[in-house]
């Protein structure tokens, strides 16, 4: 659709819970837009770092993946990975990468 989504294939056990990844692991993703955490009058977080950062401390994950439309990917597989977290805004770049220890802003 022009969409420029990823591969069925690519997302095994990501978007596409119901199939295996390659190694043979279980996973899944939702595409999630939280409104309130971003915008309107009293807006939670001021940049969408510091809900990333929020979301690192509280919640189990293996990647989260941000977008310019204020929406994210979270997804969690059962595979022992390390966590990243990756964003689209304002260009592509890495904020955690499986490995580091710290990168960015807390």
């Amino acid at each position: 659709m022009g969409l420029a989504c990823s591969s069925n294939e690519k997302n095994r056990a990501y978007h596409c819970y119901d199939l295996l990844d390659p190694d043979g692991y279980m996973g899944a993703a939702a595409c999630i837009i939280v409104p309130s955490a971003l915008g309107g009058d009293e807006p939670r977080f001021t940049d969408w770092r510091e809900l990333a950062w929020h979301l690192d401390g509280t919640l189990p994950y293996n990647r989260m993946v941000f977008f310019k439309s204020g929406s994210f990917n979270i997804g969690w597989t059962e595979a022992n990975r390390e966590a990243s977290i990756f964003s689209r805004v304002p260009k592509p770049h890495w904020l955690k990468r499986p490995g580091d220890l710290f990168t960015g802003l807390k």
